[in-house]
């Protein structure tokens, strides 16, 4: 599948702020695994999964890209760093 077309963008958004809310996740960490043709995301929320994500690499490749530029833009615009869970559990484990 291509990418999505910017005039289909704000569509897509205002479909998905109105799913049930059975279908919104919130999940506060992942588990990610790949196949020789898939990637797989467990969402994880309170150390329970909540969802499964399962796509092609092409589509995880592009949603990684598009994660990365919408953090990019947060740290741009609030000049602040967002740490990752890997740099915060660093982090803490050094203060011990």
């Amino acid at each position: 599948m291509s990418e999505i077309p910017a005039e289909s963008v704000q569509a897509f958004l205002q479909a998905g702020f109105e799913l049930p809310a059975d279908r919104k996740f919130y999940f506060n960490a992942i588990v990610t695994a790949t196949s020789s043709a898939d990637v797989i995301f467990v969402l994880i929320q309170n150390n329970q999964a909540v969802a499964l994500l399962n796509t092609t690499r092409e589509v995880a490749k592009t949603l990684a890209r598009n994660l990365q530029t919408a953090i990019d833009q947060i740290e741009t615009q609030t000049g602040q760093h967002i740490m990752t869970t890997d740099e915060l559990s660093s982090a803490f484990s050094k203060e011990k």
